[in-house]
Protein backbone atom coordinates (compact mmCIF):
# COMPACT_ATOMS: atom_id res chain seq x y z
CA UNK A 1 0.00 0.00 0.00
CA UNK A 2 2.80 2.42 0.69
CA UNK A 3 4.41 2.30 -2.76
CA UNK A 4 1.74 4.49 -4.40
CA UNK A 5 1.78 6.96 -1.52
CA UNK A 6 5.57 7.30 -1.65
CA UNK A 7 5.57 7.70 -5.44
CA UNK A 8 2.78 10.30 -5.16
CA UNK A 9 4.87 12.27 -2.64
CA UNK A 10 7.96 11.99 -4.85
CA UNK A 11 6.01 13.37 -7.83
CA UNK A 12 4.70 16.23 -5.72
CA UNK A 13 8.25 17.10 -4.58
CA UNK A 14 9.32 17.05 -8.24
CA UNK A 15 6.35 19.31 -9.02
CA UNK A 16 7.45 21.79 -6.34
CA UNK A 17 11.04 21.80 -7.58
CA UNK A 18 9.95 22.41 -11.19
CA UNK A 19 7.49 25.10 -10.13
CA UNK A 20 10.11 26.97 -8.13
CA UNK A 21 12.74 26.69 -10.87
CA UNK A 22 10.41 27.86 -13.64
CA UNK A 23 8.70 30.67 -11.75
CA UNK A 24 11.91 31.95 -10.18
CA UNK A 25 13.87 32.03 -13.44
CA UNK A 26 11.16 33.21 -15.85
CA UNK A 27 8.42 35.80 -16.02
CA UNK A 28 5.36 33.54 -16.43
CA UNK A 29 2.20 34.95 -18.00
CA UNK A 30 -0.30 32.08 -17.76
CA UNK A 31 0.65 30.87 -14.30
CA UNK A 32 -2.10 28.36 -13.60
CA UNK A 33 -1.74 26.83 -17.07
CA UNK A 34 1.95 26.31 -16.30
CA UNK A 35 1.09 24.73 -12.93
CA UNK A 36 -1.34 22.38 -14.66
CA UNK A 37 1.28 21.59 -17.29
CA UNK A 38 3.86 20.71 -14.66
CA UNK A 39 1.31 18.57 -12.81
CA UNK A 40 0.25 16.77 -15.98
CA UNK A 41 3.80 16.23 -17.21
CA UNK A 42 4.59 14.35 -14.03
CA UNK A 43 1.74 11.86 -14.46
CA UNK A 44 3.86 9.70 -16.81
CA UNK A 45 6.70 10.02 -14.29
CA UNK A 46 4.34 8.66 -11.63
CA UNK A 47 3.50 5.67 -13.85
CA UNK A 48 7.18 5.10 -14.66
CA UNK A 49 8.30 5.27 -11.01
CA UNK A 50 5.42 3.08 -9.91
CA UNK A 51 6.36 0.45 -12.51
CA UNK A 52 10.07 0.77 -11.69
CA UNK A 53 9.65 -0.05 -7.99
CA UNK A 54 9.27 -3.82 -7.50
CA UNK A 55 5.77 -5.04 -6.66
CA UNK A 56 6.91 -6.54 -3.35
CA UNK A 57 8.29 -3.22 -2.09
CA UNK A 58 6.42 -1.15 0.49
CA UNK A 59 3.27 -3.26 0.73
CA UNK A 60 1.17 -3.99 3.78
CA UNK A 61 -0.24 -7.36 2.73
CA UNK A 62 1.75 -10.49 2.09
CA UNK A 63 2.29 -10.83 -1.68
CA UNK A 64 2.44 -14.64 -1.61
CA UNK A 65 -0.74 -16.06 -3.23
CA UNK A 66 -0.46 -19.13 -0.96
CA UNK A 67 -1.05 -16.85 2.04
CA UNK A 68 -3.17 -14.02 0.57
CA UNK A 69 -5.95 -14.70 -1.95
CA UNK A 70 -5.11 -13.57 -5.50
CA UNK A 71 -8.16 -11.30 -5.70
CA UNK A 72 -6.97 -9.43 -2.61
CA UNK A 73 -3.47 -9.04 -4.09
CA UNK A 74 -4.92 -7.80 -7.40
CA UNK A 75 -7.25 -5.35 -5.70
CA UNK A 76 -4.40 -4.16 -3.47
CA UNK A 77 -2.18 -3.40 -6.49
CA UNK A 78 -4.91 -1.43 -8.28
CA UNK A 79 -5.95 0.37 -5.10
CA UNK A 80 -2.31 1.20 -4.29
CA UNK A 81 -1.71 2.67 -7.76
CA UNK A 82 -4.79 4.90 -7.62
CA UNK A 83 -4.23 5.83 -3.99
CA UNK A 84 -0.83 7.28 -4.94
CA UNK A 85 -2.38 9.23 -7.82
CA UNK A 86 -5.06 10.50 -5.46
CA UNK A 87 -2.42 11.61 -2.95
CA UNK A 88 -0.55 13.45 -5.72
CA UNK A 89 -3.80 15.12 -6.85
CA UNK A 90 -4.76 16.18 -3.31
CA UNK A 91 -1.30 17.59 -2.66
CA UNK A 92 -1.54 19.53 -5.93
CA UNK A 93 -4.99 20.93 -5.05
CA UNK A 94 -3.82 21.90 -1.57
CA UNK A 95 -0.76 23.58 -3.01
CA UNK A 96 -2.94 25.49 -5.49
CA UNK A 97 -4.88 26.96 -2.57
CA UNK A 98 -1.61 28.05 -0.96
CA UNK A 99 -0.29 29.42 -4.26
CA UNK A 100 -3.39 31.49 -4.95
CA UNK A 101 -3.28 32.97 -1.45
CA UNK A 102 0.22 34.21 -2.30
CA UNK A 103 -0.73 35.35 -5.81
CA UNK A 104 -4.23 36.76 -5.38
CA UNK A 105 -5.08 37.42 -1.77
CA UNK A 106 -6.23 40.99 -1.20
CA UNK A 107 -5.64 40.61 2.52
CA UNK A 108 -2.05 39.46 2.05
CA UNK A 109 -1.36 42.29 -0.41
CA UNK A 110 -2.71 44.90 2.04
CA UNK A 111 -0.59 43.50 4.88
CA UNK A 112 2.49 43.63 2.63
CA UNK A 113 1.73 47.25 1.72
CA UNK A 114 1.33 48.12 5.42
CA UNK A 115 4.66 46.49 6.17
CA UNK A 116 6.37 48.27 3.23
CA UNK A 117 5.15 51.68 4.35
CA UNK A 118 7.57 53.97 6.14
CA UNK A 119 5.62 54.08 9.42
CA UNK A 120 4.29 50.49 9.06
CA UNK A 121 0.75 51.85 8.97
CA UNK A 122 -1.56 53.47 6.41
CA UNK A 123 -5.01 55.00 6.59
CA UNK A 124 -7.77 53.86 4.24
CA UNK A 125 -7.06 56.49 1.57
CA UNK A 126 -3.33 55.65 1.62
CA UNK A 127 -4.13 51.97 1.19
CA UNK A 128 -6.31 52.81 -1.81
CA UNK A 129 -3.41 54.78 -3.33
CA UNK A 130 -0.91 51.91 -3.09
CA UNK A 131 -3.44 49.16 -3.89
CA UNK A 132 -6.03 50.61 -6.20
CA UNK A 133 -9.40 48.79 -5.99
CA UNK A 134 -9.96 49.37 -9.72
CA UNK A 135 -6.76 47.42 -10.41
CA UNK A 136 -8.10 44.49 -8.37
CA UNK A 137 -11.29 44.32 -10.42
CA UNK A 138 -9.53 44.81 -13.75
CA UNK A 139 -7.06 42.03 -12.93
CA UNK A 140 -9.89 39.67 -11.94
CA UNK A 141 -11.89 40.52 -15.07
CA UNK A 142 -8.84 39.95 -17.28
CA UNK A 143 -8.22 36.61 -15.62
CA UNK A 144 -11.84 35.55 -16.17
CA UNK A 145 -11.63 36.60 -19.84
CA UNK A 146 -8.33 34.74 -20.30
CA UNK A 147 -9.86 31.67 -18.64
CA UNK A 148 -12.92 31.95 -20.91
CA UNK A 149 -15.43 32.37 -18.09
CA UNK A 150 -16.62 35.75 -19.39
CA UNK A 151 -16.39 37.81 -22.55
CA UNK A 152 -16.30 41.55 -23.03
CA UNK A 153 -18.91 43.07 -25.37
CA UNK A 154 -18.17 46.78 -25.74
CA UNK A 155 -18.10 48.11 -22.18
CA UNK A 156 -20.11 45.21 -20.76
CA UNK A 157 -19.19 41.72 -19.59
CA UNK A 158 -21.16 38.51 -20.16
CA UNK A 159 -20.78 34.95 -18.90
CA UNK A 160 -19.74 32.37 -21.46
CA UNK A 161 -21.39 28.93 -21.32
CA UNK A 162 -18.52 27.85 -19.10
CA UNK A 163 -19.01 30.91 -16.86
CA UNK A 164 -22.75 30.36 -16.64
CA UNK A 165 -22.24 26.74 -15.60
CA UNK A 166 -19.67 27.70 -12.95
CA UNK A 167 -21.85 30.57 -11.67
CA UNK A 168 -24.93 28.35 -11.34
CA UNK A 169 -22.94 25.57 -9.67
CA UNK A 170 -21.41 27.87 -7.06
CA UNK A 171 -24.67 29.77 -6.60
CA UNK A 172 -26.30 26.46 -5.73
CA UNK A 173 -23.49 25.57 -3.28
CA UNK A 174 -23.54 29.00 -1.63
CA UNK A 175 -27.33 28.83 -1.18
CA UNK A 176 -27.25 25.22 0.00
CA UNK A 177 -24.54 25.99 2.59
CA UNK A 178 -26.16 29.32 3.60
CA UNK A 179 -23.00 31.28 2.79
CA UNK A 180 -24.66 34.48 1.57
CA UNK A 181 -23.37 36.71 -1.20
CA UNK A 182 -19.71 36.66 -0.18
CA UNK A 183 -16.90 37.50 -2.53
Amino acid sequence: MLKGVVVGFICFILFLILHILIFHNRQVKYRFAILLGIFGSLLPVYIFLYALIPAETMILIHPDPRITPGAVIGFSKVFNFFLGLFIYLLLFFGYCQFYFIIDRSISVRIMIELEKSEKKKLDFEEIKKVYNPDYIFLRRLKHMIDSRYITKEGDAYRNTKKGKFVAMFFKFLKEYLNLGEGG
